[in-house]
């Protein structure tokens, strides 16, 4: 992402995503994913099914994420 290759970097975060579920790297690359899909695909259904994800897992930054979600609806 550093890159600016969009192209390139979803799918990095999906393989991290399906390497290592469990994991805080994990839980970033969700949110970075959500961000990268609400704003450069304009796809705010998939950000929020990401967020949700992460939400799930209640990481400290739960209201935080909560309130994106509110803000995408």
């Amino acid at each position: 992402l550093e890159l600016r290759d969009i192209g390139h970097a979803m799918p990095a975060y999906a393989e991290l995503i399906a390497t290592a579920p469990e994991s805080k790297e994990a839980i970033q690359a969700h949110i970075t994913l959500a961000e990268l899909l609400r704003v450069h695909y304009r796809d705010t259904r998939k950000a929020i099914a990401e967020l949700t994800t992460v939400i799930a897992r209640k990481p400290p930054q739960t209201p935080e994420l909560m309130y994106q979600v509110a803000k995408m609806y």
